[in-house]
Formats: C-alpha cells, structure tokens, sequence
C-alpha cells in the first residue's frame, strides 16, 4: 500500500505511537512551550516577590547607626534590638513606641551635634573647636563640655525638641548655662524672638521620622512581613488566576498555590531564621533565595529524571521491537 498523501503518513505515525503506549503533543503544546521560552517563567515573578519581602523585612531590622549608637550610650542595646526573637512573637504597641522614640531622641540629637561638631560643621561659642559629651546621662543643665585645644571652655545644653516653649523653660531653670542647640525648627524661632540658640544643623521633623520608622519595625504590621512573604504570595496567586482564565484544572491550580505557598514561606522563615540567629541582616535576602532557587533546581531535576526514565523506557520498547523484527526477518 502506497502512501502519498501526507494525512495518511500522519495516520500510520499515531497508530504505532499507540502501539507504543507514547502519546502524541499537539502541535498546539509545541507552540505554546517554544513561546514560553521567549518568556520570563511564572516562577520567576515570584522569586522575584521573595526578593522584595526580604529586602523590606531587612530594611526594617537595620537601624541607622545613629539609633544603634544612641542604644549602645544609653545600655539599652539589647532592650531594642530589632532582631531580638521576643519582637517576633510580641510586637509593641503605639504607646511602647512612641516611649521607645521619646527615650532615645534626646540622645540620638547629642550625638549627632557632637559628630557635626567634630566635622566642623557648627559655630561653636566661646571660640570652641570641639565638644565632648556628658559622662553621666543625667548631668542636670547641660549635656556637652566646649573644648578649645582640649581645655573646657565651658558647656552647653542641647535640646531636641520642635517647642519653643520647652525651650523656654530650660532657660528659665537653668540661667547660669548660657549656650543652647536646639534643633532647627526650633533655634529659627528663638532666633526670631532675639534668642541667642545655636542651630544644630538636625531637624526635628527629620529626627522624629527616623525615630518613628525605627519604631513601626517592631509594630504588628512589620511582624506581618517578618513571617509572611506578602508580595511574593500575591503574585503566585496572581499566577494561579491567570492559570484559570488559560484554562487551568481545579488540580493544577491547587498545585500552584500549595507548593509556591509552602515554598515561600518556608524560604523567607529560613531568612528569618539565619538573620536572628547570626544578628547579620543581609544574610536573611541571601538565605532565602538560596532556599527558594535550590527548592526548584530540586524540581527540575526531578522533572528531568522523570522525563528521562519515561525516554527510556519508550527506547527499551523501540530496540525491543527492532529486534523482534529482526529475528521475524
């Protein structure tokens, strides 16, 4: 029987890969995985989403050196340490936080003035070159010595705060200190009212920001991105949906969301782990990428394994019937 017509050459090709037990791809399938692979793979968004929840939940662990220097002068290093595990289970409340800002601002503007000082970015009185910081953190109306060549020329208070008022009254209990710094905001005003206060160079608005920012990473939101994988989690079910609308089973779908759910979650926990234990935040973004990418190395070489077994088994049935026909020849 002589076969020209190219749908019947078509026919025979099924009819022995059904003898075969191999089943035939559409071209369709073909088509769809070539373009596929012009394409960024699913997964990739969502290692991608991974990234970003680890790269804010770091951001949020590491503290300006500013904060963690002021921790460090006042002993509270370990009270406040964002990456202690108690801020993992118990996050603090507006009141612990605004407690945690109002604390640490007065210390943190001391030394920050000190540092602007020693840049020779202030106009320090009293022909001072430099100003060296209170030995005792409660040295009652002032805060800093002024140093001229070393010798103390005499002191001076600082004041980080945006009132006026509180300004005013330091003055009014402490007449015998002449020389104040105040934050910007607040020396503007002084100024305007004929005071003599010296300008340190830091705004309250500023130092208030950072303080408040430091503080919102140990609320329950920051708590929420510590353990969950938010970003990463939205766009595997963003994948599942567009899944759907592509014609996607009820199974498939599930697939998609169990094992990238699991995956991500286990792969920023893993973070997580590593950076409490360690104290070293840029770790938590390197774990979990490692854990996340090793995980579907791990599938696509099962996937490969499986492929290859099923390749040979179709071959062990091909050689088996060359030799069939060989012996029948």
């Amino acid at each position: 029987m002589t076969m020209n017509a190219p749908a019947d050459r078509l026919h025979v090709l099924r009819e022995r890969l059904h003898e075969l037990g191999a089943t035939a791809v559409p071209w369709e399938d073909v088509s769809h995985r070539v373009q596929q692979l012009r394409h960024m793979p699913p997964e990739a968004w969502a290692t991608a989403g991974l990234a970003v929840d680890g790269y804010i939940a770091a951001a949020e662990d590491a503290w300006p050196v500013e904060i963690t220097d002021a921790l460090q002068r006042l002993g509270w290093a370990d009270r406040w340490d964002p990456r202690a595990l108690r801020f993992l289970v118990t996050p603090i409340d507006g009141a612990a936080a605004a407690g945690f800002r109002n604390s640490v601002k007065g210390t943190v503007f001391e030394q920050m003035v000190e540092d602007r000082a020693e840049e020779g970015l202030l106009d320090l009185p009293e022909g001072a070159d430099g100003l060296e910081l209170a030995k005792s953190l409660n040295q009652p109306g002032w805060d800093a010595e002024l140093l001229r060549d070393d010798e103390v020329v005499g002191v001076v208070q600082m004041k980080a705060t945006g009132s006026l008022d509180y300004l005013m009254e330091h003055v009014e209990r402490y007449p015998d200190v002449e020389h104040v710094i105040a934050t910007s905001e607040v020396a503007a005003a002084a100024q305007a009212k004929g005071m003599d206060v010296i300008d340190g160079g830091v705004r309250n608005d500023d130092l208030t920001a950072m303080l408040t920012e430091a503080g919102e990473s140990l609320d329950a939101g920051s708590l929420v991105h510590e353990w969950i994988p938010v970003t990463g989690l939205s766009l595997v079910v963003l994948r599942a949906v567009r899944a759907h609308g592509d014609g996607a089973s009820f199974d498939q779908l599930k697939d998609i969301l169990a094992e990238e759910g699991i995956t991500l979650v286990a792969a920023h926990a893993a973070g997580l782990v590593i950076e409490t234990t360690t104290g070293l935040v840029g770790l938590r973004l390197v774990t979990s990428l490692g854990v996340r990418l090793g995980r579907r190395r791990y599938l696509v070489q099962q996937k490969a394994r499986e492929e290859l077994q099923r390749q040979r088994s179709l071959t062990a049935v091909l050689a088996e019937r060359a030799r069939a026909c060989g012996a029948a020849s």
